[in-house]
């Protein structure tokens, strides 16, 4: 366990991830679509946490693998049919691994860079971007444990800066600016909970981190329930500043500073322009580490080249740093526009998190064993029924969350698709070439099978 996290080093990490530099950007682009009732929607969206939780911790405490996200689904959607299992887990993770590159990485470190900007203006916004990006491969390059201690001290500053930054914030809100509640109707309203749903469901991911959490299966629910707490509130306060201070349609393509800078002196603009980069970096960080074991465990099945997975010293995968650096930096200068950017990725996250829920539900009738001799048969929470159901109802709303971001966004949309097209010919070229192995012994097992009698 040496190599390992405790689960406070853990709860960092998904801090890190989702109070990071999401909320300097996430909230205000939703807030800028939706209008004061995207608070309202906000806090909704923990309900929605709470239907995957069950399918989640059933997983968790069957299987404790690394990265949960492709095993669970590329093993255990369908079993009777391992190779369709297995396509179908590679193609709704390929689109989170090319948007991490091309996408996410940028728009979490695009507020620092507009803060830094605005001191230093000879420096545009995109050569600070890049300068944070490389900062956060650096960072990673030096393994779990360095990340997790890192976390730990950044996340703790973030907490204390975000919470200045709110409650000056709250004193300033004009209340006139609060209404209407739903300026602009149901359906792109509903689309800003699921852009606000990807800013703290992301604690789901923790499941990524299976093999280098200890005791995982006690940890990820107590992790899962201050992250989510603590990330949805968070960002109910920086929608209600934004939208109290900023009519919200000219919010559109902006971050947190457009804000900030309406309240804050000189003195607070400083702590304010360090929080935002020191968000970026932090989400970065959370967000490579769990991207380089996608990659990693991809290339081991095959469908990427093996030398991907080559490691460093400090057991991070070397060639694939490199390359979601460099994609990264490409990613900058495309100049994709903020929102569409956002949520592109938001309908990746929420597709990959509906086909886990999907995957969690079909443990009663795919592994009945666990529920009876296994890990669960002593739960009175997580029992076949509560297992069967709970991720069922989690599946609907994110997929009709999904669906009405579709509407909201074309742009999105097709960049999501041009994606999953992508890992569709990247896969069929291997599978044609012979390299893709399904088998799973080399990942370990479940923590009970019929052949353990």
């Amino acid at each position: 366990m040496g190599n390992k996290l405790g689960w406070i080093g853990g709860l960092a990490v998904m801090l890190g991830l989702n109070i990071g530099g999401a909320l300097w950007s996430k909230p205000v682009a939703a807030a800028s679509i939706g209008g004061p009732g995207t608070a309202v929607v906000t806090l909704l969206g923990m309900g929605v946490v709470a239907l995957a939780t069950p399918g989640y911790l059933a997983l968790t405490k069957s299987w404790s693998v690394s990265p949960g996200h492709y095993y669970y689904n590329s093993r255990l959607l369908i079993p009777e049919n391992k190779e369709v299992s297995h396509f179908i887990g590679w193609s709704v993770l390929w689109p989170s691994i090319l948007m991490s590159g091309f996408v996410i990485l940028q728009i979490l470190v695009i507020a620092g860079a507009s803060y830094l900007h605005t001191f230093f203006p000879a420096v545009s916004i995109q050569i600070f971007t890049v300068l944070l990006l490389l900062l956060t491969v650096c960072i990673v390059w030096f393994g779990i444990r360095t990340v997790g201690k890192i976390e730990i001290v950044l996340s703790a500053f973030l907490l204390v800066s975000i919470g200045i930054i709110l409650s000056l914030g709250i004193l300033n809100i004009d209340p006139n600016k609060l209404t209407p509640v739903f300026p602009s109707g149901p359906i792109p309203t509903l689309s800003t909970m699921g852009v606000m749903l990807t800013t703290f469901i992301t604690g789901l991911y923790v499941i990524d981190f299976g093999d280098d959490i200890e005791n995982p299966e006690k940890a990820f629910g107590r992790i899962l329930f201050i992250n989510t707490g603590a990330v949805a509130l968070i960002g109910t306060g920086v929608i209600l500043v934004s939208v109290g201070m900023v009519p919200y349609d000219q919010l559109a393509n902006q971050t947190l500073r457009v804000v900030t800078s309406e309240y804050l002196g000189p003195g607070l603009l400083v702590v304010s322009t360090v929080a935002a980069m020191v968000a970026g970096v932090t989400s970065n960080i959370a967000i490579l580490s769990m991207v380089t074991r996608y990659v990693k465990a991809v290339a081991n099945d095959g469908v990427l080249p093996k030398w991907l997975g080559k490691e460093n010293k400090y057991g991070e995968p070397k060639y694939v740093l490199v390359i979601l650096g460099a994609a990264s930096v490409v990613g900058v200068f495309l100049n994709i526009p903020l929102n569409d950017m956002i949520q592109g990725s938001a309908i990746g996250n929420l597709t990959l998190l509906t086909v886990t829920s999907l995957t969690a539900s079909r443990l009663p009738s795919t592994h009945p064993d666990i529920f009876e001799k296994g890990p669960l048969a002593e739960s009175r929470y997580l029992t076949p029924r509560t297992v069967r159901w709970i991720p069922r109802a989690a599946m609907v709303v994110l997929g009709t969350l999904v669906v009405s971001m579709a509407m909201e966004s074309p742009t999105g949309v097709r960049w999501y698709l041009l994606f999953v097209f992508s890992g569709v010919v990247l896969y069929g070229i291997q599978k044609l070439r012979g390299t893709i192995s399904v088998d799973t012994d080399d990942v370990g097992k479940m923590a009970y099978s019929p052949s353990d009698d």
